[in-house]
């Protein structure tokens, strides 16, 4: 009978220093085990595919041994009857290669305050492994760790203001919108259907006048020209559809 589990045969989680087959934690022994290290990565070189498979193969024999401290006590290890061919391509790629991060999260931990950041060229890597083939079956892909943006080696996408016109103003940091390429340059781009606004300036109430009543002028606070109901006043929210550039509703605080 052999010894084995999923992820020392099809996983690989990239950290900040070190290259691993899980990041499952768990206590044997009175000891934290688990994240079950495959490679050091002392320099800014990144390991070979050869290096990996090494590495796997010494976890895989140090587990039938009870030697492996990472492994020791894990509750997802499995016995089989074959051995299992522990260095298939990889199907689950975890990326948590540095714990950087600008926010201060009450439900997260104080090790991504600042964090650590990788010593090797992560793209470069991925890349190294795709062209190898080795990702060839990876049909799932997780980001962990700290903030994406703020790696370097985030891919930013500019987009030309004639995609969308006036708006453009629309636009917003974490706004969600959907981007169509063509030849990995994109064409268009779609906007959520409603956004919220806050109305700059606009004409004040008139006693007695109704939403019946004509719309009146508005300015709002990303520049956008549009039309509210005579009830709305200057600093108030509303929602704005993003397709006509015309006022839905307001947002009641």
């Amino acid at each position: 009978m052999y010894k084995t589990c999923k992820d020392l045969e099809n996983s690989l989680y990239v950290a900040p220093n070190e290259i691993r087959a899980c990041c499952k934690r768990f206590f044997y022994e009175g000891k934290m085990r688990g994240d079950a290290k495959l490679l050091d990565i002392n320099g800014n070189q990144s390991p070979k595919v050869s290096d990996i498979k090494k590495a796997r193969q010494k976890v895989f024999d140090e587990i039938q041994e009870n030697k492996n401290e990472d492994c020791k006590g894990c509750v997802f290890l499995r016995e089989v009857k074959e051995k299992p061919n522990i260095n298939s391509n990889i199907s689950y790629l975890s990326v948590e290669h540095h714990s950087v991060c600008n926010l201060r999260c009450t439900y997260c931990s104080e090790i991504y305050w600042g964090g650590k950041r990788s010593k090797y060229n992560v793209v470069e890597f991925i890349t190294y492994l795709s062209e190898n083939r080795t990702l060839d079956n990876c049909d799932q892909v997780v980001w962990g760790g700290g903030e994406p943006t703020l790696d370097k080696s985030f891919e930013q996408i500019s987009i030309d203001k004639t995609l969308v016109g006036e708006k453009y103003k629309l636009l917003s940091e974490n706004l969600e919108v959907i981007i169509t390429f063509m030849d990995e340059r994109p064409i268009s781009v779609e906007l959520p259907k409603n956004v919220i606004c806050t109305v700059e300036s606009t004409d004040a109430v008139v006693k007695g006048q109704t939403a019946a009543s004509s719309y009146k002028p508005a300015k709002l606070d990303n520049g956008i020209n549009t039309t509210v109901p005579p009830f709305i006043e200057s600093g108030e929210k509303i929602i704005l559809d993003t397709r006509t550039l015309e006022y839905v509703k307001k947002v009641n605080s």
